[in-house]
């Protein structure tokens, strides 16, 4: 089922009773079949205007495809075998997807309406594919007073670094800028309304999740780079940075940074995160950096769950795929501005020249947090001129089991203290 809005889910009984009568069920996976268990919850009608469409994906793109008609008695099911052929390639993610639809019109739908949809995780046996292994050459590494300039060997992409604040300052191809702020921790999402709770201006709740966010500063601490290392490999530059952040007199995070730059263009970088004890349940874990736009169309492409936006304990009704969506279109414009647009389960997203892959959830939005978080209404929103762009390892859930509590699940809230992941970036 697709829930637009962030009310809470029926159980999954309760969404079949609702709106699937008839369902589709993966039961057996051969060589080139698949078996599935199509089940009539209709007491008195036989599945005599009913369709069963599906589609293999291939990393979330079509391969094949095909429509059945059903033909399952009165209250009870029938096995239907799917002949579909194919070979399966190393690495690889295959989906297979169900769409019921109705094959005529009737008095409440037209033909082609879809009355129950499903997503099955096909396994893949061609196992993995060997790592590439060959000669490779490193960058080269400039060390000055107040940066550090990372090249490769045909001069054609460069990384700069401030060696004070440890951040990267600019990254460029062919002279052109790739990013206009370079990654940096992030934990800080725009409070959603379940966020705020019935806090009001003159009647704060302090369980709430955004009075105790803002009681331990987060989104305010300060930044501090401790040490910032350089070393050059056979075939890559190795930059490490750690932060310290501050608030309150006390340091409430610690973050090792880990980039490898390769000769490629490719920069991966690997994050360890440990958080104080004291700290509330965290938001979000991950990082944050800024893209220009283009001068023509901006949009946003990305391998994972979607179309829509989904949040951790927000999934019901989304499917992997590969999908393509105007920067406009990332953001949910709710009457009341907050955080939006996240997608999960992503393994690749393109953002502008920058493309990141590994195992993450992201959003990219025209408005930055300070704007999301300030604005009251959907008109006091102004784009900018670049994108913002997270990605995150862990994100927080929504909640909403009612409008006056925190009442985020326990397995959607983040709080342990220590994290680690890794993500690669490239430009494009």
């Amino acid at each position: 089922m697709i829930f637009p809005d962030r009310t809470p889910h029926p159980t999954l009984e309760e969404a079949k009773f609702c709106q699937r009568m008839i369902t589709a069920e993966l039961i057996a996976q051969h060589t080139g079949a698949f078996t599935l268990k199509v089940t009539n919850e209709n007491l008195f009608r036989a599945t005599d205007n009913e369709m069963l469409n599906w589609s293999l994906l291939e990393d979330g793109i079509v391969i094949q495809l095909g429509s059945i008609a059903l033909d399952v008695a009165a209250d009870s099911h029938a096995m239907l075998s799917l002949s579909v052929p194919f070979t399966a390639k190393a690495d690889a993610v295959y989906h297979l997807n169900t769409d019921i639809s109705l094959a005529n019109d009737t008095p409440w739908a037209e033909a082609g309406h879809v009355i129950a949809t499903e997503q099955f995780a096909v396994q893949n046996t061609a196992g993995l594919s060997l790592p590439t292994v060959g000669e490779k050459n490193a960058p080269t590494l400039t060390v000055s007073e107040n940066s550090l300039l990372v090249r490769t060997q045909d001069e054609k992409t460069e990384w700069q670094f401030d060696v004070h604040s440890g951040l990267m300052t600019s990254w460029t191809v062919a002279g052109s800028a790739q990013i206009l702020r370079g990654p940096r921790d992030n934990f800080y999402r725009a409070p959603l309304d379940n966020d705020i709770g019935i806090s009001e201006v003159d009647n704060v709740d302090p369980n709430a999740w955004v009075c105790r966010w803002e009681q331990a500063g987060i989104g305010r601490w300060e930044r501090e780079c401790v040490q910032l290392t350089q070393e050059v490999t056979t075939s890559s530059v190795l930059v490490n940075a750690t932060f310290a952040y501050h608030f309150n007199a006390a340091i409430q995070a610690v973050t090792t940074w880990h980039y490898a730059f390769s000769d490629n263009g490719e920069v991966t970088i690997d994050v360890k995160v440990q958080l104080a004890d004291n700290l509330p349940p965290m938001p979000r874990i991950g990082l944050a950096f800024e893209l220009p736009l283009a001068k023509d169309e901006n949009r946003v492409s990305w391998k994972g769950l979607g179309p829509f936006e989904n949040y951790p304990d927000r999934l019901a009704g989304t499917r992997f795929g590969h999908y393509c969506q105007a920067l406009e279109a990332m953001h949910t414009p709710y009457i009341f501005p907050t955080d939006s647009g996240l997608r999960c389960g992503a393994r690749w997203m393109q953002a502008g020249n920058i493309q990141v892959s590994g195992d993450f959830q992201f959003n990219v939005s025209p408005f930055n947090p300070v704007q999301l978080t300030e604005a009251k209404h959907t008109n006091d929103l102004t784009a900018e001129d670049k994108m913002y762009v997270y990605v995150d390892h862990r994100h927080m859930g929504v909640g909403g089991d009612d409008s006056w509590s925190p009442s985020v699940h326990k397995e959607f809230q983040l709080t342990e203290n220590q994290y680690r992941y890794q993500v690669v970036l490239q430009s494009c």
